[in-house]
């Protein structure tokens, strides 16, 4: 029969919560080893493995100057509650805020050990291994064991993939962007998804065993670009026909012009008995008439000048270019100036 005091005891330890561990030291696909002690830790065990106290957090020992701490603690309780009912997602988040707040050693080992349920192997033995080396709240001697033995069986999970691709690209490997060379993956079927400036897109699945290395190249194709072709002289054309037309019509309308007010001088001139009261006005507008089709004749050659030599002398694309649809369907963007 347990007596009052150690019934006092096992309330206090089950208010503070120091029973809440033990799920998660057990919780593993298969038991470890026993060592004698692993199998049944001790309270201190246990209480040092939930919030990384030490012997100065007993009544009169300075406090911890952490001011993380106690939100640290809170977390990992809520990781250890979510653990101990299968939550293992929950858990995992919980654990990865406490090491924000204290980057310790033991969030490590919870954290591992939660991915390790979830299946992700390769964030539970990144985080298994950084728990081996971490010194702040650093695992006894029991706890290691425990991580050690899991690292191993999460290692067995694992397949190495070594990818290559043809050009600087941004790998993502199952949601988690890596570098080109030797990954770590989990063996089954790995999405890798390759992305680079000015190619397409590539997604590969791989399937892939335990243990297994697999070599993988990935080839960009270089995505079509719209081609800009520049001509020194494309508008010269345009602008001398539009030139010649309008000083051709400039000679037409000149000539008639000058025509029609000389034939009006000459007939006033040569009736008799008439006088002729805007003679000088007709003799005005003939001489205007006969500038502006000199003008006009001048704009005429410039005009032909300018088409002859523009039709003649056009620079056009020596090398062959391979042009994307554009905007408004057209095959090249063409770019006209002087």
């Amino acid at each position: 029969m347990p007596t009052s005091s150690d019934r006092a005891v096992l309330v206090g330890c089950l208010v503070v919560g120091c029973l809440l561990p033990r799920p998660l030291a057990l919780a593993q696909p298969e038991p470890p080893p026993s060592t004698g002690t692993h199998d049944a830790p001790t309270d201190d065990a246990i209480d040092a493995e939930t919030t990384g106290a030490t012997a100065t957090d007993e009544p009169g020992a300075i406090a911890d100057p952490d001011p993380n701490r106690a939100a640290y603690d809170a977390f990992v309780a809520s990781a250890l509650r979510a653990f101990g009912v299968g939550r293992f997602r929950e858990a995992a988040d919980d654990f990865r805020a406490a090491y924000g707040l204290r980057p310790s050693a033991r969030a490590l080992r919870g954290l591992g050990k939660a991915l390790y349920e979830l299946g992700d192997y390769v964030g539970a033995s990144e985080a298994l291994e950084r728990a081996l080396v971490a010194t702040v709240d650093p695992l006894g001697a029991a706890l290691t064991e425990d991580v050690e033995t899991l690292l191993v069986r999460s290692e067995r999970q694992l397949a190495t993939l070594a990818i290559t691709t043809s050009v600087d690209a941004e790998l993502v490997v199952d949601g988690r962007s890596v570098e080109a060379g030797v990954v770590r993956v989990n063996a089954g079927t790995v999405q890798v998804d390759a992305t680079a400036p000015g190619h397409h897109p590539l997604r590969r699945d791989v399937r892939i065993e335990a243990g297994e290395r697999v070599e993988l190249t990935l080839t960009l194709e270089r995505r079509a670009e719209p081609v800009v072709v520049t001509s020194q002289r494309s508008l010269l054309p345009a602008v001398g026909g539009t030139l010649a037309a309008v000083g051709l019509g400039g000679v037409i309308g000149g000539a008639f012009w000058r025509a029609d007010r000389h034939d009006a001088r000459t007939t006033c001139r040569e009736r008799e008995g008439v006088v002729c009261t805007n003679a000088d006005r007709l003799r005005v507008e003939e001489r205007a008439a006969l500038a502006t089709t000199v003008v006009a004749a001048v704009a005429t050659a410039v005009g032909v000048g300018l088409l002859v030599g523009g039709l003649l002398g056009r620079e056009e694309p020596t090398d062959a270019v391979a042009c994307a649809p554009v905007r408004g369907g057209g095959l090249c963007a063409w770019e006209g100036r002087f």
